[in-house]
């Protein structure tokens, strides 16, 4: 029944169009698999398992108006995103698609943009960011949340090698265009959310890490 569902026309097309653009490194194969709701997430990691997958991805489940306001969520979806998060044997990017933003004008540049607190996920969100920018077309910005109270250097880790790894990419990119570093203060979860919904809106994709540390930045409240 696949030539019923426009959708899943629309989404052979873009990945086609892909694949001919790409076609030194890109092969795009389509099949559909039937499974249960609660096997899904098993058969999604043994496939990823079968062809040596660095990353799977997965859309949210999470339907948004034409404006770029909530609507609803598909708790199918949701449920079986969470069992990846948990099972996958590598990376999972959750797609958050808010496709309101088409309407807005684009001069061909991609704007990407990485939200950093700290931690191994974050660390992931640059480096996947970094490889993203080799594409010229592609302007990206990190932005840093810090807390007003600086940890304790000598006592975290994960401070010492964020900083590091902040440091070599500000180096690699501090003399080419199409690159932005910044910093912000936030205190306390209100104002991350914020601060996070304000930046959205300039980016047409936002790469954030999964897990954080309370120790980093403090996001109760």
């Amino acid at each position: 029944q696949l030539h019923q569902n426009s959708y899943i026309q629309t989404m052979m097309l873009v990945f086609s169009e892909f694949q001919q653009e790409n076609w030194a490194s890109t092969a795009v194969s389509f099949f559909t698999a039937y499974s249960q709701e609660d096997l899904m997430d098993h058969d999604i990691c043994n496939l990823a398992l079968d062809h040596h997958t660095s990353m799977i991805i997965v859309p949210s489940g999470r339907k948004w108006s034409p404006d770029g306001l909530y609507e609803s969520d598909d708790n199918v979806i949701r449920s079986v995103n969470a069992s990846l998060l948990d099972r996958a044997p590598c990376s999972v990017g959750v797609l958050n698609d808010r496709s309101y933003r088409t309407k807005k004008k684009s001069n061909g540049t991609v704007n990407i943009g990485v939200i950093f607190i700290g931690g191994k996920d974050d660390r992931e969100a640059i480096s996947l960011a970094k490889w993203m920018r080799q594409n010229p077309r592609v302007s990206l910005t990190v932005i840093r949340f810090l807390s007003g109270q600086e940890p304790d250097k000598n006592k975290n880790w994960d401070y010492l090698v964020d900083n590091g790894v902040l440091n070599d990419l500000k180096e690699t990119y501090a003399s080419s265009g199409n690159f932005v570093y910044a910093e912000k203060i936030v205190n306390g979860g209100p104002a991350m959310a914020t601060a996070v919904r304000l930046a959205a809106e300039d980016y047409d994709l936002m790469i954030v890490g999964r897990g954080r540390d309370d120790d980093l930045l403090d996001v109760s409240g």
